[in-house]
């Protein structure tokens, strides 16, 4: 693990400190006039676009200032993804119990109340308590994808405006928005469960945080931070983002354990303040995040609506050459099936859990969230910096991919407790797929336009999430009296499918077939294309596989 961090932690460039002592010398760079701000891999780009350079760029890391901006991504990204990732295991729940009365005889004894849930799944199956308790998780099922849509709409809307915004205007700005408005939200939820309000207020509190672009905005503002940090060329840019979707995953898991128990054991309002909490922590922590864009880019008033979308989607429509294009186009849809695989469905695992045969209380499920995110996040970490010694990108991702499917089947099919934890095993290498479609991208890109790449990615991500929910919860609806686990026996459909097209549409240049024509530009040369299956292929499996060893 040192040694994967001391990778992360290389310079981006040489020759930068010696450049920068020149200009100083002869007076063409004013160093007060420097803004205080840190960014690897974006400084040559910079120089040559006439842009005033960032002078920590080019200090050794270890230095202060390179330390402060790491540690400070690690808590901000730390404290807010606890808030985030915790709602639906504390919402869905809440709704059940609000709603409880509608259905059954059961009364709802307001933010006191712990749960009920356990008396349906101890009847017999003929008894129609059974009936009511399905009809119950229709209903809060439905319900929750229409609070979703009222924050993802508008979420959206401003994602690829404030994507690119953030190429001119910095990275510390795009963060502060969602958090801001996640703590207003989150604060509103606290008050409404204390007071007893009607849960449909919810609507106007959840679309004030996706008019800030909410979790979208912020994972795009995380993973351009991310690449401002790391150089283009070789292996730190794909194990730093992997690390940061590495930390995710431990937010979920410590926010996933204390809901669970909060909710069991005391009551809901004071579970609600977990998310309150991890917002104000994640503000403060935001006090002490250097900047990444140069002040000379951050002066920039320029506000244009229409420029900044036409940035965001041009990879995939205009910039570059045809070539250039066909390989973003290819990535990109290569990441969309990736994440109506794995997105969407959380509120679908919450009620496939609370219902029979497993009947598990929030604690049981908090628990087992836990176990389910840190172990094979942790697995697929180091399996990813192993593999990478040996292994091109195409294999790991296919490999992932694989662990993925494993894990579908066994949880679709599981009968008891058992063999639900049995699927934690089967998910070893389930995490770094997405981790690694996300880095070869940003190295497509190029390092000054980060915020429009992984804005076009949020907004993908945000996008396909609802169309997973959507059906995800639609199929759970239409099955859950027959056939509750048929959802993720299709999740293992869709991830099959994924692969297949990885295999096919990655060319056979990447996994031992023949080379063929240019690959995609790189720092320090182009990597060659692959000879496709079918006579058709535009090297992506060659530009994964060199993306990994530039």
């Amino acid at each position: 693990m040192a040694k994967m961090l001391s990778e992360l932690l290389e310079p981006g460039r040489n020759g930068c400190a010696e450049k920068d002592s020149l200009l100083a010398q002869e007076g063409l760079v004013n160093s007060k006039s420097w803004h205080s701000t840190v960014a690897y891999g974006a400084t040559e780009t910079s120089w040559e676009q006439g842009l005033e350079p960032l002078p920590n760029a080019h200090k050794k890391l270890g230095s202060p200032s390179s330390v402060r901006a790491r540690v400070s991504l690690f808590f901000v990204v730390f404290f807010y993804m606890i808030s985030v990732l915790v709602l639906p295991p504390l919402t869905t729940p809440y709704y059940q119990d609000v709603f409880r009365p509608q259905f059954s005889n059961d009364s709802w004894l307001g933010a006191t109340n712990k749960s009920s849930q356990a008396t349906t799944c101890d009847t017999n199956s003929s008894d129609p308590s059974v009936h009511q308790q399905d009809k119950l998780q229709e209903y809060v099922a439905q319900f929750s994808l229409y609070v979703s849509l009222a924050k993802t709409v508008p979420m959206v809307i401003v994602t690829p405006l404030l994507g690119a915004a953030s190429d001119v205007m910095g990275r510390r700005f795009i963060f502060f928005l969602p958090i801001v408005t996640g703590l207003l939200s989150q604060s509103f939820f606290a008050a409404l469960v204390w007071f007893h309000l009607d849960v449909h207020f919810l609507f106007a509190s959840n679309a004030l945080a996706g008019v800030s672009g909410d979790f979208c905005v912020f994972l795009l503002a995380q993973f351009a931070y991310t690449a401002d940090l790391t150089p283009l060329a070789g292996k730190a840019r794909t194990l730093g983002i992997v690390l940061n979707e590495f930390v995710i995953r431990i937010s979920s898991t410590l926010g996933k354990l204390a809901i669970g128990y909060i909710i069991e054991n005391v009551d809901y309002f004071y579970a609600s303040l977990v998310p309150v909490g991890g917002f104000a922590l994640a503000l403060l922590s935001l006090y002490y995040l250097p900047e990444t864009v140069s002040r000379r880019q951050s002066n920039r008033t320029e506000v244009n609506p229409v420029t900044y979308l036409r940035t965001t989607f041009a990879f995939y429509i205009s910039s570059g050459s045809a070539h250039e294009r066909a390989l973003f186009r290819m990535s990109f849809l290569l990441l969309l099936v990736n994440f109506l695989c794995v997105t969407g469905a959380g509120g679908v695992y919450v009620l496939y859990q609370r219902n029979a045969p497993f009947c598990w209380d929030p604690q049981q499920m908090g628990l087992f969230g836990a176990i389910s995110t840190i172990l094979p996040a942790t697995s697929s970490v180091l399996l990813m910096r192993l593999l990478q010694t040996c292994c091109s990108d195409t294999t790991i991702l296919v490999a992932s991919m694989l662990s993925k499917v494993g894990q579908f089947v066994i949880i679709g099919l599981a009968q008891n407790d058992y063999m639900l934890y049995t699927s934690i095993a089967a998910s070893f290498l389930s995490e770094a797929s997405v981790g690694i479609n996300r880095s070869i991208m940003s190295k497509m890109a190029g390092s000054e336009k980060q915020g429009a790449l992984f804005a076009s990615i949020a907004v993908t991500e945000s996008l396909v999430s609802l169309a997973s929910s959507t059906i995800y919860t639609t199929v759970y609806e239409a099955t859950v009296e027959r056939m509750r686990g048929a959802v993720f026996l299709l999740m293992a459909g869709l991830t099959g499918l994924n692969i297949v097209f990885t295999l096919r549409g990655g060319g056979a240049g990447g996994v031992g077939g023949k080379g063929g024509g240019g690959g995609v530009r790189g720092e320090g040369g182009e990597g060659g294309g692959g000879g496709g299956v079918g006579g058709k292929s535009y090297g992506l499996s060659r530009s994964l596989k060199s993306s990994t060893t530039e």
